[in-house]
């Protein structure tokens, strides 16, 4: 029963190390926050990276119907588009992160059920009856 009683409280202090309350945060709330900040960070780059592909495409068929160039401005409108295909990859990148967060979130919250559940136990074994 002794040797039970360790192992339940040494589990217990591992699992309590990962979700610890006296922190200002978990390391799976840090993890999670820190992807979420990455997710946005690419997020608005990615905005700004649109716009401007934007604006050159734009600028290309101002170009073309003041009579520049169509050679240079079909080159203009290709690079646009190629800057639009490379961005989608960031939608992806986006959609998969926010699975993980998800998922670094869900076990933060099945951790501190367990934490709460050996406390209980850990209580009720230490307790005299």
């Amino acid at each position: 029963m002794v040797i039970a009683l360790g192992r339940v409280s040494a589990s217990s202090a591992e699992i309590a190390a990962i979700n610890a309350p006296e922190q200002d945060q978990s390391r799976l709330g840090g993890a999670s926050a820190a992807l979420d900040a990455i997710v946005r960070s690419t997020e608005n780059a990615t905005s700004d990276i649109l716009s401007a592909a934007e604006h050159v495409q734009e600028a290309a068929w101002t170009l073309r119907e003041s009579g520049s160039d169509a050679a240079i401005c079909d080159e203009l409108d290709r690079r646009a588009t190629a800057i639009y295909t490379a961005c989608s990859f960031q939608d992806l990148t986006a959609q998969r992160t926010a699975r993980i967060v998800y998922t670094l979130r869900y076990l933060e919250d099945r951790l501190a059920s367990m934490i709460a559940i050996l406390a209980l136990v850990m209580n009720l074994w230490i307790q005299p009856m």
